[in-house]
């Protein structure tokens, strides 16, 4: 244990067991220790001799030390009946010290503090433990005192601190300036340092405050510089309030220091003005003493200029000497400064209106700012707060006020409170032109007058925006923002919008509530929506009256659906041909996926240079009223381009406007808008042609053009849209899908069919399909035939006897069936033979063999 500290004694340490004792019986009885006194850990000071082995093992025994380091004490168990023998308990403690390191002397610049830190005072203890170290301050400092800094520069006086104080900087000597100028001076204080249960005997720490090692921010390195201060054009004393040096003095001894004086030299002369001892001007050097008896003067002689300085060396030189230059050595104290002079301008300069022309224009009935721009007085001598107007004669149409209480008229203001935007003008009168006269001072020179137009225009109200709202298919609501509806007023952001007339298929809504009337801000901050309840039609409107304070102002919002359909942009389709429309031309699978229905397009315009068909297996037919998202995936729908200069010409752009109905939402109106161009055979088009016709496609006429007829079965709404190009142009494509690739393949002499590439992904599998069991069939043809030609070979029976040259005695192979295949036959010029029909067309008789060659010698039939 340590030196005069207390240890317990545990039961690891001291423990005795008996088979027939409980422990509390086991007492243990104990001669004094010779190096200290056993006690209870409840009270340290009180000495016992006596304890159970219960007490010990709940860890009530604490060992005292004091006295030597080593001992101990004697001591016998008994369990009340039986004694054992005397036993002998050691203690030995262990001196404990704190050693205190000072590696650094602290140095302070006078007047001001610096932190005590680990380099300046160190301690440790010598079992090199991070055991907590406290010092304890016995004397204070003398010249100043020992605080403790806290957040925000909180500061308070402490009289002891810790190691870990130390290591945060947070301990600070503060220097108090004293009365008496000095160069060098020494402080302390004492303490003590401790860790328990070990204190130190007291420590002294020497604390340095010197005028030498001075860095720029601690200010000037004499005793005082504190500059001067007069009004320009003026002359002022340079005395030892000032500028004093007495702490240079000071660095003499003192037994020298009365034949001991300061010497200044200027080494840089003030710039507006001059120094000057006994009326003569431009001094080169002065004295400690000059400045004693005030005797140094500065004279300010340029107008104009806000401060100067002046750029000294001082030094201590004996009494009577020279002015010679100090010695370069590094003996003497050499000191280079500044001394500056602050000039306060004089009030001789008046007012001036730097506003060329005082105009104000305010909207009539409301109040607007007066500012800088608008009047403006300037004033070298005077600050904004000193420039004072004046109303003289108000005008006639309104009256100035403050804007912290705007009712009542104010007949005088200062150019601060222009600049700062507190005075404004209310317009009381009616939309005319009046004349402000005011006056302005500085409180010195004479009022100058001035005038001022005041201009209150009338207040007008206009629409800005009315636009159309568009409500995409598939959704209920749409936001109403300031796009499609916002009027516009001078001055006035108050507007009331009134529903006049309610939306015959939806209604206007505001926080989940239907309102009639709403203000500019509800449109501005996003809170109303258009939500459409009949899902009947594809158009809505609802009108409106602005009320504001200006007047009042009508209209009509109008709401479309538009349909969730992509549609391909840039389309230039030739003449006199068929074009393909399939999902890559128009695709409505959005919709359909968010419906879960297939969408249908219904037709309320056709185009009019072509016509929609609708293409079947063998043949096509015109589609005079809707197809849907099926046929174009199926590639069922066509566009078939009529070539129109055989006719009166048509407009380059054409189209059709459709419906597009799906379940469960409104139907929508667009338009599909494509370009007629002529066909070049080879010009590559955004396109899949099915068909190009050389000779072309006459047009019908205007009776018979291919439009919807009021029999058919069509939407109500055919009859209301009327197909413009240019309006398509105008308005502009719905967002589209990429463009389409084109492929030809002429197979005829009178028309062209052009296969698509990249479309009939179908038929381009099938076509191989064909050619792999072409090419399968041919092989096994090819096999049975090689193994019937080898059958026939080995089969064949020779007669007994060499027939004659030229004869065959026997027919030894198996006669071949010559009738003709029983199957359809479709020659090239279109007719069809039967089979066994016995027509045989002339041109291929000619290869047909009608009787049977004479067989040389060695030949045979197979």
């Amino acid at each position: 244990m340590w030196e005069d500290s207390n240890a317990e004694i545990s039961q690891d340490l001291l423990s005795t067991e008996d088979a027939d004792s409980p422990a509390e019986e086991l007492v243990y009885s104990i001669w004094p220790p010779s190096n200290g006194h056993v006690a209870l850990k409840s009270s340290l000071d009180d000495s016992i001799l006596e304890f159970s082995q219960t007490q010990i093992n709940n860890g009530q025994i604490t060992f005292v030390h004091h006295g030597p380091l080593s001992g101990g004490f004697s001591f016998v168990v008994s369990d009340g009946v039986n004694g054992g023998s005397a036993q002998l308990f050691t203690v030995s403690a262990r001196r404990l010290d704190i050693l205190v390191e000072k590696e650094e002397t602290l140095v302070i610049y006078p007047g001001t503090r610096q932190p005590i830190t680990s380099r300046h005072l160190k301690a440790r203890t010598s079992d090199s433990s991070n055991r907590p170290i406290t010092y304890t301050v016995v004397t204070a400092p003398s010249m100043g005192q020992l605080i403790q800094v806290a957040g925000r520069n909180v500061t308070r006086k402490v009289s002891d601190f810790t190691q870990r104080d130390l290591e945060a900087e947070n301990i600070f000597y503060q220097h108090n300036r004293p009365k008496e100028p000095f160069w060098k001076s020494q402080d302390s204080f004492q303490f003590t340092a401790s860790s328990p249960p070990v204190v130190t005997e007291r420590q002294n720490l020497t604390l340095c405050i010197t005028f030498e090692n001075h860095r720029p921010e601690l200010g000037t390195q004499l005793w005082y510089n504190k500059g001067l201060v007069l009004p320009e054009g003026q002359s002022a004393a340079i005395d030892q309030s000032m500028l004093d040096a007495s702490n240079l003095l000071a660095s003499v001894p003192k037994p020298q220091q009365s034949t001991y004086d300061v010497i200044f030299k200027v080494t840089r002369q003030p710039r507006h003005g001059f120094l000057s001892i006994a009326d003569v001007g431009n001094v080169q050097h002065f004295t400690q003493s000059d400045l004693f008896d005030s005797a140094l003067r500065y004279t300010h002689n340029r107008p104009g200029s806000a401060a100067d300085s002046f750029v000294f060396r001082a030094w201590s030189s004996p009494r009577r000497k020279s002015f010679s230059h100090p010695a370069e050595d590094g003996s003497i104290i050499v000191i280079s400064e500044l001394f500056n002079v602050t000039l306060v301008p004089v009030k001789d300069h008046p007012p001036r209106i730097v506003t060329p022309a005082l105009t104000l224009q305010v909207l009539e009935g409301s109040s607007t700012q007066l500012t800088q721009d608008q009047m403006n007085t300037v004033d070298f001598d005077n600050s904004p707060e000193e420039m004072l107007y004046r109303v003289v004669r108000g005008p006639d149409n309104g009256f100035f006020v403050n804007r912290v209480n705007d009712s009542t008229a104010i007949k005088q203001f200062t150019q601060a409170d222009i600049n700062a935007g507190r005075v404004l003008f209310k317009a009381t009168g009616p939309a005319a032109s009046s004349m402000l006269q005011f006056s302005v001072s500085d409180g010195k020179h004479s009022a100058l007058g001035g005038f001022a137009t005041i201009e209150v225009t009338p207040v007008t109200v206009n629409m800005i925006h009315n636009k159309e709202i568009v409500l995409v298919q598939g959704n209920a609501s749409v936001p109403l923002t300031r796009e499609e509806l916002l009027i516009g007023t001078k001055g006035n952001n108050v507007i009331l919008y009134k529903i006049t007339q309610q939306p015959v298929y939806g209604e206007i809504i505001r926080n989940q509530s239907v309102v009639t009337e709403f203000l500019q801000k509800h449109i501005d901050n996003g809170e109303l929506k258009y939500h459409m309840k009949d899902f009947s039609f594809y158009r809505d409107s609802f009108h409106f009256s602005a009320v504001t304070r200006e007047g009042n102002l009508s209209g009509t919002v109008n709401v479309t659906v538009r349909p969730l359909v992509r549609a391909a942009k840039d389309l230039h389709w030739p003449r006199s041909t068929t074009i393909l429309i399939d999902t890559h031309v128009l695709d409505a699978s959005e919709l359909a996926k968010k419906t879960r229905s297939i969408p249908s397009f219904h037709i309320i315009q056709q185009p009019r240079a072509g016509k929609l068909i609708k293409l079947h297996k063998q043949s096509e037919s015109q589609l005079r009223n809707n197809f849907t998202q099926a046929d174009l995936e199926d590639g069922s729908v066509a566009m078939e381009i009529f070539d129109h200069d055989e006719v009166n010409p048509y407009p380059n752009i054409d189209g059709f406007q459709f419906l597009l109905r799906a379940d469960g939402v409104p139907p929508g109106i667009g338009a599909f808008e494509f370009r007629t161009v002529p066909y070049l055979p080879t010009h590559r088009y955004n396109a899949t042609l099915l068909k190009v016709s050389l000779n072309g496609t006459t047009l019908p006429s205007s009776s018979s053009s291919p439009t919807v007829r009021g029999e058919d079965t069509m939407d109500d709404y055919s009859s209301s849209v009327t197909w413009d190009p240019y309006e398509i142009a105008r308005r502009g494509n719905i967002p589209t899908s990429g463009s389409v690739v084109t492929g030809s393949a002429p197979t005829a002499s009178n028309e062209r069919v052009l296969t698509p590439a990249g479309n009939n992904l179908t038929a381009i599998i099938v076509a191989v399909i064909l050619i792999v069991l072409l090419l399968l069939i041919a092989a096994i043809i090819a096999i049975y035939l090689t193994k019937r030609n080898k059958t026939g070979k080995h089969n064949v029976q020779m007669p007994p006897s060499k027939p004659r040259n030229g004869t065959v005695e026997k027919e030894t192979f198996r006669k071949t069936d010559q009738s003709v295949p029983l199957v359809n036959v479709r020659p090239l010029n279109g007719t069809e033979t039967q089979p066994n029909s016995g027509h045989v067309n002339p041109d291929v008789n000619q290869f047909c063999r009608t009787s049977n060659p004479t067989l040389k010698t060695n030949q045979y039939w197979v």
